[in-house]
């Protein structure tokens, strides 16, 4: 239920900033609030307090997010407090940056690596995915030594497993006959 309604106010905001040109700024703003509101379990839950009004609720927002934000992010923040319905405001910030890097033909590769990647390799790996992807890039790089080593991408649906690990559990299936390239191969004979 929250992951409908998230996705629902998120694309209402999508098409109101849109509608005003503020797509990228709403954005920034909209991933600012979800960050704060995260790292400060207090202003959580003075946002989802039914003791709060909501010129109390209003003056909270102020306070913590500055009188700076778009009128869009502000509303949004309201609303959402006035609901009791802020612990949405994480997946409609994923969901409203996704709507956004899909309308400007932006994906995101999460690259996963034993070891964090240096950085003089990071640029030719993104220009490689985007010759692959034919979109532009952006790279969330992370570590997860479990991987052994080798490099794990996900992109648009797209997956590369070219980890150790990755191949460990090939061979682990291969040698129990679970290999399905081994099963299609006994098929087409």
């Amino acid at each position: 239920m929250d992951i409908a309604a998230s996705h629902i106010w998120a694309g209402a905001l999508f098409e109101a900033a849109a509608a005003r040109g503020e797509q990228v700024r709403v954005q920034e703003e909209l991933d600012g609030a979800a960050r704060l509101v995260s790292e400060l379990p207090l202003l959580h839950k003075a946002l989802e307090s039914p003791l709060l009004t909501r010129g109390q609720k209003a003056e909270v927002v102020e306070t913590a997010f500055g009188v700076g934000l778009s009128p869009l992010v502000c509303n949004l923040l309201a609303l959402l407090g006035r609901r009791m319905k802020i612990r949405l405001l994480p997946p409609i910030e994923r969901t409203y940056s996704h709507l956004v890097d899909e309308c400007c033909g932006l994906v995101t590769a999460e690259v996963v690596t034993a070891v964090g990647i240096p950085e003089r390799l990071l640029a030719p790996l993104r220009e490689a995915l985007e010759r692959r992807l034919g979109k532009s890039v952006r790279i969330q790089a992370m570590v997860d030594p479990s991987i052994v080593g080798g490099i794990l991408v996900t992109a648009g649906g797209w997956r590369l497993d070219g980890t150790i690990r990755g191949e460990f559990e090939g061979m682990r299936k291969a040698l129990l006959g679970d290999d399905p390239r081994r099963e299609a191969a006994r098929v087409q004979a």
